[in-house]
């Protein structure tokens, strides 16, 4: 008896969506969309690569109607599709209202780090890892990674971080992957997020740093063994603070095992 009256309770609960969404349908079906309403989430809320101007008059240039459109004959996986292919747009969601309204809601990426190759390409890396074109609309600050780097955001923004990491020969011939997880590691610390904020690379993936504070540079080396280098980094950091001798060094060499080498300016 009790299974028979669960079944009958799942019936009823299937009949009342279907008779639910038939309603729905016919109720929106001569309803047309008055009013469209963008929300762009942001984990950064000084980007602006993304605005409701933008987001219209990308619909535009498509010729995607949108206001005056019955309902019905908006498609919404179609704008999801476009919204999703633009390349600052991390995220979409679009859904109608029974009284006309169109919400478009966003999330933009949030760029962590900015490449300029040795050609003079230049693109963001955001926190995904994955690859964003620069925009004539805004500029983000975050550090700079420039010098021997090939990698250009034609050829490589379909891979991402992810994708080059995933493939053993690029993974071991290229270098904005060590720099993603670098730029990872620096903003994760207070410290050195508010102390390093470019990254120069040398031939054979080597890295140099640039402090803020400290007229120095730091020789990184690749970026294995990074948390290693970082901890000797620190170390050295607190001596020459409190010995006051920090702007006495040239460069800061991390390259050798359990040793911080210094070269004293002339």
């Amino acid at each position: 008896m009790k299974r028979i009256l669960n079944i009958s309770l799942w019936v009823l609960s299937v009949v009342a969506v279907i008779f639910l969404l038939a309603f729905t349908n016919h109720a929106s079906s001569g309803v047309a969309c008055s009013k469209i309403k963008i929300n762009i989430a942001r984990t950064v809320t000084e980007n602006r690569f993304l605005d409701s101007a933008v987001v219209m008059q990308e619909f535009a240039d498509k010729r995607i109607a949108l206001q005056g459109q019955k309902l019905p004959n908006i498609n919404l996986a179609q704008l999801e599709d476009e919204l999703n292919n633009n390349p600052y747009v991390k995220s979409a969601d679009v859904f109608v209202t029974l009284d006309g309204n169109l919400t478009i809601s966003l999330t933009e990426r949030t760029p962590i780090l900015r490449v300029i190759g040795n050609t003079g390409d230049s693109y963001y890396i955001d926190a995904d890892g994955e690859l964003m074109p620069l925009s004539d609309r805004y500029t983000a600050h975050v550090p700079v990674a420039s010098g021997f780097i090939t990698e250009k955001y034609s050829t490589y923004y379909t891979f991402g971080v992810k994708g080059i990491e995933a493939d053993e020969k690029l993974k071991n011939v290229l270098v904005i992957d060590d720099l993603y997880r670098m730029v990872q590691f620096i903003k994760a610390d207070s410290l050195w997020n508010a102390q390093i904020d470019q990254l120069y690379v040398l031939s054979g993936d080597e890295i140099q740093l640039v402090p803020k504070i400290g007229d120095n540079i730091i020789a990184f080396g690749t970026a294995e063994n990074m948390e290693e280098k970082f901890s000797k980094l620190r170390s050295f950091y607190k001596h020459a603070v409190a010995q006051g001798t920090l702007n006495a060094y040239q460069t800061i060499n991390l390259k050798y095992k359990n040793q911080v080498v210094c070269t004293k300016k002339l």
